[in-house]
């Protein structure tokens, strides 16, 4: 039998997963477009110099043709020593890899919570714990210090995976609009009593810190605007 604590634990963990799984796709989606540009240009720049050659052949411009292609040569030579260099099939290989290890991790909380509370055994709570913190550290290794604007977006998407609001400001991540929420860049920050009174330290430590697992429900109350 596990108690509340520990399933909140295991919740807060497959959020931070589905969060820090947008945070992948990112930097994913940059990579392999820098990839596919260089690799592009190395299929083109050969043929636009074959094709220009071809039709610059025994005219005034053949001299022209010659030293544009040497340009583009050496220019396409600096890219390629540019990706070498940079790692960035490397890497992308390695946030690829980490992607497919978070959604695993927020597949097995999801097994854990359908099984119910009675049922979660703590060897079973402690082998999840296990490995989302073996996946938690090779997180920080190739994610580094994400920029807040990357984690506010990662952390819109991890809202609308889990269908809920916001729990600083009540802001709903399918009608995002830019305000001054740091945690989501939407809405505005609610001082009230008793609303939101910042991160759990233990949770910022860890270095990969998105926010606090939102309310599992998307209403809010019409008198705070907190999710309940």
């Amino acid at each position: 039998m596990t108690d509340q604590v520990t399933i909140d634990k295991i919740l807060q963990r497959k959020f931070d997963c589905l969060c820090t799984k947008h945070l992948h796709v990112q930097r994913l989606e940059q990579l392999n477009k820098r990839n596919m540009w260089v690799d592009l240009l190395a299929i083109a720049v050969p043929f636009l110099y074959f094709v220009l050659r071809r039709y610059a052949m025994r005219t005034h411009y053949e001299a022209l043709v010659e030293v544009i292609w040497e340009v583009l040569a050496a220019s396409l030579t600096v890219l390629v020593m540019i990706k070498i260099v940079g790692r960035w099939q490397q890497r992308a290989d390695i946030h690829n890899k980490l992607l497919g290890e978070n959604i695993a991790v927020a597949g097995q909380a999801d097994n854990l919570l359908l099984i119910g509370a009675d049922q979660i055994s703590p060897d079973s709570a402690r082998l999840f714990f296990s490995m989302a913190e073996r996946s938690e550290v090779s997180d920080r290794e190739a994610l580094g210090t994400p920029t807040q604007k990357d984690r506010q977006r990662a952390y819109l998407e991890g809202l609308k995976e889990s269908e809920s609001v916001c729990p600083k400001c009540g802001s709903s991540p399918w009608s995002f609009e830019p305000g001054s929420c740091q945690m989501c860049g939407s809405g505005t920050v609610l001082m009230r009593e008793g609303m939101y009174l910042g991160p759990d330290p233990n949770l910022v430590q860890r270095g990969l810190y998105l926010g606090d697992r939102p309310a599992g429900s998307n209403r809010i109350c019409p008198t705070c605007r907190r999710p309940f």
